[in-house]
């Protein structure tokens, strides 16, 4: 199992993404990143 941070990703927070490929964590973090865009969520003091 890997584990990546949305900061790793280029993101603003510590939020981690744990699977077995890169590319399913890839699609954790594009998922991630289109939920908190929808909520307004794009502050990267976290």
């Amino acid at each position: 199992m890997k584990t990546m941070t949305c900061k790793q990703f280029g993101g603003p927070c510590n939020q981690e993404f744990q699977a077995e490929t890169f590319d399913e964590m890839v699609g954790m973090s594009q998922r991630h990143g289109t939920e908190m865009a929808e909520k307004g969520d794009l502050d990267t003091s976290k």
